[in-house]
C-alpha cells in the first residue's frame, strides 16, 4: 500500500570482514616462515594471528619440528681426557630416552691403526676398529655414569668398563665449555637412565671380606667391605707392602664401584659380584676374589 511505498528502504547488513591489506599482511607473514625451522618463528605467528588462517598448519608444523628435535637429540662438544693431560675430541648426543657418547669415525679408525700396531693386542685394524667402536656404544653408558659427578666445567668420575678393550678400569674426566653446560649434561643423562643425583649405598656386601689372585697368580688381592661405604684393600703389588688403604665402595646391581685416593685414577678397582665370587680388574690385570667365610 501506499504507506508501505514511503517507508525508507531497509539497510543492507555491513561485513565486518577484515581489511584486504590485513589480510595480504598476514600472508606475506606466513610465506616468510612457513618454510622456517626455527620453532621461535612459528610460535611468533601463533601469537601474532591467534586466530589467523594458517593456525593449524603452524601447529603441525611445530609439532614436526618438535619430533625432529627429539630424533636428533641434544648436542654437545666434549673433551675426553684419555689419558693425565690428553684431550681427544667426541661429543655426547642426549636423546629423549637415551644417550650415546660418540667420535668421529676417522678418529676411531686412526685410534684403531694405533692399537694395532701394539703386539699386546695382537689384532688387526678393521678389529680394532670394530672393538673400538662397539666399546663406546655399549660401554658409555648408564653405569658409567652413576658415581659421576661435576667439578667446575668438568664431569669426573665417568667410569665405562675397559674390560672389552683390555684397558681395565679407568676413571675418566670430561670437560665441557662452561660449568653450566657441564651440569645440564650430567643432570640429562641422569634425567634419561632415571637415577638422581646423589644415590645411597647398598649395604649387601657390608661386613664381608674377600680374597684371590690375579689371573697369572702372581698378584694377591684383599678387600673388606665395611659400614658407610668404606673399603680396606690390601695388595703387595699395588701398595707395596701388606698394608691396607682405605676407600669408598659403591654398589650398582651386581657391579662394585671402588675408589682409593692413593691410587692413580687409571688404577682404581672395578668388579662384578656373582654369589660368593668376585670378579673385577685393575688397569689391564683382571682378579678373581671369593668370600672369605
Amino acid at each position: 500500500n501506499r504507506i508501505n511505498s514511503l517507508e525508507a528502504p531497509a539497510k543492507p547488513v555491513e561485513s565486518r570482514a577484515a581489511p584486504a591489506d590485513s589480510s595480504a599482511t598476514e600472508l606475506a607473514f606466513w610465506d616468510s616462515i612457513k618454510n622456517s625451522t626455527n620453532a621461535d618463528d612459528l610460535k611468533a605467528y601463533l601469537s601474532k594471528y591467534p586466530s589467523g588462517v594458517f593456525v593449524e598448519l603452524a601447529k603441525n608444523r611445530l609439532k614436526s619440528l618438535d619430533l625432529a628435535a627429539k630424533a636428533k637429540g641434544k648436542l654437545f662438544e666434549v673433551d675426553w681426557e684419555d689419558s693425565p693431560g690428553r684431550y681427544l675430541a667426541a661429543r655426547i648426543v642426549i636423546l629423549d630416552t637415551r644417550f650415546r657418547f660418540e667420535r668421529d669415525e676417522q678418529d676411531l679408525r686412526n685410534d684403531a691403526k694405533l692399537r694395532a700396531r701394539v703386539q699386546y693386542y695382537n689384532e688387526d685394524v678393521e678389529t680394532s676398529f670394530n672393538r673400538l667402536s662397539n666399546w663406546y656404544k655399549d660401554e658409555w653408558n648408564c653405569t658409567a655414569f652413576k658415581a659421576s659427578l661435576t667439578d667446575q666445567a668438568f664431569i669426573r668420575e665417568v667410569r665405562p668398563s675397559g674390560e672389552a678393550i683390555g684397558v681395565g678400569h679407568v676413571n675418566y674426566r670430561l670437560r665441557f665449555r662452561s660449568p653450566a653446560e657441564a651440569t645440564e649434561v650430567l643432570q640429562e643423562i641422569q634425567r634419561v637412565c632415571q637415577v638422581s643425583s646423589t644415590t645411597t649405598n647398598s649395604n649387601s656386601l657390608e661386613g664381608t671380606t674377600w680374597k684371590g689372585d690375579s689371573s697369572g697368580g702372581d698378584k694377591h688381592y684383599k678387600f673388606q667391605f665395611l659400614s658407610n661405604g668404606v673399603v680396606l684393600f690390601t695388595s703387595e703389588y699395588w701398595i707395596g707392602d701388606n698394608t691396607a688403604i682405605k676407600g669408598t665402595w659403591r654398589q650398582t646391581g651386581n657391579r662394585i664401584d671402588m675408589t682409593f685416593t692413593q691410587l692413580d685414577r687409571f688404577t682404581q678397582p672395578e668388579a662384578t659380584i656373582s654369589g660368593d665370587r668376585l670378579t673385577g680388574s685393575m688397569r689391564k690385570y683382571k682378579f678373581t676374589l671369593e668370600k672369605v667365610p
